[in-house]
């Protein structure tokens, strides 16, 4: 019973160079570059029948350097009006695709009053939902270097840029980002005013075998926003150290007390080495750990902006910044852009 919804890019896989033109968008698929018209983008909607889409955007701001133009930045504000009116067009032509609700999309790159001026312009007469893409984060200060296209200033990002594009959106429609997936960054921007994420951080982690560790939010007893007295942030398979099976730390699911299937059946050390054997059963379960974490995390957010305690909370998730260069690692040799390298070689198993 959950939404399908088609967006234009892989929150996952950073586009590696920009694309997007006058008349058409760059999706990018296993095999490289599909160069879609907006006709071929409606095509593939009609085909794919979801309960949602993305209305197609200039969103190549994302991978520009930050110093770009202000005169590029609306170049990206004018494509996507142009792109906007020619799917409102084909709507008009087609009843099975003007019953698919749209998300209309909102660009601009970093720039504040261009994004603005690109509300203002934008009709949302048929807008189910809006999308602010074109934005990306920092990584963290240790791999920022291997990172060069990522030099945004993440706290202009949630301090001015999000909560101002959300201060100009329409009140009743909901607002959906995209490439906002550390725990930290997912917090400051619900409380900036956006209500969907694209739920990519369970994948992230399960491509780099990584097991979140989350305790969970304790409102009642505030233990967790004052002292953080746990120890592991998130493991690393497969697990190193000693070899001895009397090592309890093969014994222990990957989280105790975590009630998903696979702290419920299964333990560390066999989670490890279904990754040393390299069985698709290895990422699976590790998957099924850190969607339930999320879940668990996202429950944690929305009972704190509910409770007005959204402050401490983003406190309590800044202790969860996953390094980027950790989750550039592809252990399931699934991802187009993620490094294979050897997993020593970044960084250490436990954390």
């Amino acid at each position: 019973n959950r939404a399908a919804l088609i967006f234009q890019t892989d929150p996952v896989d950073t586009p590696p160079v920009a694309a997007a033109d006058k008349s058409s968008v760059p999706v990018w698929a296993t095999g490289g570059r599909i160069q879609l018209s907006i006709e071929d983008y409606v095509d593939c909607v009609l085909i794919a029948r979801p309960n949602g889409v993305q209305a197609p955007t200039d969103n190549d701001t994302l991978i520009l350097p930050n110093s770009i133009s202000r005169k590029r930045c609306w170049n990206s504000v004018m494509r996507t009006a142009r792109y906007l009116e020619t799917v409102r067009e084909c709507r008009c032509k087609n009843s099975d695709l003007s019953k698919i609700p749209l998300l209309v999309s909102i660009a601009g790159g970093n720039d504040l009053e261009i994004r603005k001026q690109a509300i203002k312009q934008t009709d949302f007469s048929q807008a189910s939902g809006v999308v602010i893409d074109g934005i990306s984060t920092l990584p963290n200060d240790e791999t920022a270097g291997d990172f060069p296209n990522t030099d945004r200033d993440t706290s202009y990002l949630f301090s001015t840029l999000i909560p101002g594009i959300c201060t100009e959106l329409p009140p009743a429609l909901p607002r959906f980002i995209t490439g906002i997936w550390q725990p930290k960054h997912i917090a400051l921007a619900a409380r900036a005013g956006v209500d969907l994420f694209d739920g990519s951080l369970p994948y992230r982690l399960t491509r780099s075998a990584v097991g979140w560790i989350y305790p969970g939010w304790s409102s009642s007893e505030n233990k967790h926003s004052s002292s953080h007295d746990f120890h592991s942030r998130y493991l690393v398979f497969p697990l190193g150290g000693s070899d001895d099976p009397s090592d309890g730390k093969y014994e222990t699911p990957i989280q105790p007390e975590c009630k998903c299937f696979t702290c419920t059946h299964h333990s560390r050390g066999y989670v490890s080495h279904m990754h040393i054997a390299k069985e698709m059963l290895g990422p699976m379960l590790l998957m099924i750990h850190n969607s339930h974490q999320c879940y668990r995390f996202f429950r944690d957010l929305r009972h704190c902006l509910a409770s007005g305690q959204i402050d401490q909370f983003v406190e309590f998730s800044s202790l969860w910044e996953f390094p980027a260069k950790l989750l550039s690692v592809d252990r399931t040799f699934e991802s187009k852009t993620a490094n294979n390298n050897p997993l020593d070689d970044v960084l250490p198993v436990v954390y």
